[in-house]
């Protein structure tokens, strides 16, 4: 990942220009999305050490990373590192869990994530939860919060979760000595609605009637890169990360450079698939164009499925995952209880497979909406293994969509995203059935 110190360097002067820097972003900057983990962790380390705050790592998003950046700390959304050995965590816990939980106790077991001054876990499934247990009791930080939520969106639920937030933002007042106004709250819930509006910018370089007669004007992995990001660079220096990305990737879409996400196509892909009606367009997607395909699926931390399925022949053009679109789709509403507006981002517009939201399949339209909003030809699912909220809920999706002429494949991995023999040919005889 590229850096640049105060005077910021070429993609800064490109915000400055469009008189939009923000004041508060003295140091060093994060400006090129071509990070993993490991990159950002240094980030992270970094922006440490420069502004001496605090830094508090969050699994999953129910607790708003917007309170604990009001508090004065750096929230930072923990990620693992697919393909790495686990075998640290057999110590903890069994080796048939989720594989992902798994992968973030090893990295904590040998000391990786050590630059975090505090934990907050949210309860968004039992293997989650009990990692909190396991990880507190052997490797306890100065402060840990347990943040519950509930399984249903009923009243009583909601008044739950509006107490819970109440009592995570006075465990972070006491743990960092900053009280967290009104004030500072609302600063905070707009700085991230800042970055929420950019993000869909993003998405809709994407938009069918983009760049008529080409692909989209960014490669899903690029996407994903760069939403990385967000959940590790402070607020104000993903916004300019964001606001110079647009602006280079805008300008790749007007020109036409070699940087087309169509020259990215494999040599022969074209060629080899053969025309075919399909999907939502309803418009051939064989030789005069690659399949647009939206993701489904768990936790995907990484580009490279996506860089799988773009290599097989493919444009992922949007997504309903944990890093991606369910946590940018929307602004969190900025009413005068800001309680409330945080309660209906984060339990009620949150769209996951752990909440229950009643019997029927009406639980997945706005999976349908997006489909055909952004008209993909299918959808491609991802599951870790043992993940059992996503894998309850697949048959139905699979046959709601296939109900409505949207055919769907499921990909079952280990958290690993490394490239196979066995999943480059499902990716591929799906895409070709497109």
């Amino acid at each position: 990942m590229k850096k640049f110190d105060g005077s910021c360097g070429s993609r800064c002067d490109k915000a400055r220009e469009r008189g939009k820097t923000s004041a508060e972003t003295g140091g060093s900057v994060a400006v090129a999305p071509e990070n993993t983990a490991q990159q950002l962790e240094a980030e992270v380390r970094r922006f440490k050490e420069q502004s001496g705050r605090p830094v508090i790592g969050y699994l999953c998003c129910f607790a708003p990373p917007e309170i604990i950046a009001a508090a004065g700390a750096i929230p930072f959304r923990i990620l693992g590192r697919s393909g790495e050995d686990n075998s640290a965590a057999d110590a903890y816990v069994e080796p048939y869990g989720c594989t992902y939980v798994r992968n973030i106790l090893s990295r904590a077991a040998n000391g990786n994530l050590d630059f975090m001054d505090g934990l907050v876990i949210s309860h968004s499934c039992d293997m989650v939860q009990r990692l909190y247990g396991i990880w507190t009791y052997y490797h306890p930080f100065d402060y840990s919060y347990l943040f519950n939520v509930p399984h249903q969106v009923s009243p009583p639920s909601q008044r739950f979760f509006k107490r819970e937030l109440a009592f995570f933002q006075e465990s972070l007042e006491k743990f960092t000595g900053v009280e967290v106004t009104d004030g500072k709250l609302r600063r905070a819930i707009e700085a991230y609605n800042r970055n929420r509006s950019l993000v869909r910018e993003l998405y809709r370089l994407r938009e069918p009637g983009v760049r008529p007669g080409k692909g989209p004007g960014i490669k899903g992995s690029e996407v994903l890169e760069l939403l990385m990001a967000g959940g590790a660079l402070p607020e104000d220096h993903y916004y300019l990360l964001l606001e110079s990305a647009l602006a280079d990737y805008r300008n790749r879409s007007k020109n036409g450079g070699t940087e087309d996400v169509d020259d990215q196509t494999e040599v022969g892909a074209e060629e080899s698939r053969p025309a075919s009606q399909g999907g939502l367009s309803g418009e051939p997607t064989g030789g005069s164009r690659r399949p647009r395909v939206l993701v489904w699926g768990s936790i995907i931390d990484d580009p490279a499925f996506y860089r799988m399925i773009e290599n097989a022949g493919a444009d992922v053009v949007a997504d309903d995952t944990c890093v991606g679109f369910r946590t940018w789709d929307q602004d969190v509403p900025l009413a005068d209880d800001l309680y409330e507006g945080l309660k209906d981002h984060y339990l009620l517009n949150f769209q996951c497979p752990r909440t229950d939201r009643g019997p029927g399949t009406a639980r997945f339209d706005y999976i349908l909406q997006r489909a055909r909003a952004y008209e993909v030809d299918g959808v491609i699912g991802y599951t870790i293994s043992f993940c059992d909220p996503h894998k309850f809920d697949y048959p139905d999706l699979r046959d709601y969509l296939k109900a409505e002429g949207l055919p769907m494949l499921l990909i079952d991995d280990n958290y690993s995203f490394e490239p196979s023999g066995a999943i480059e040919t499902r990716l591929q005889a799906f895409i070709e059935m497109l």
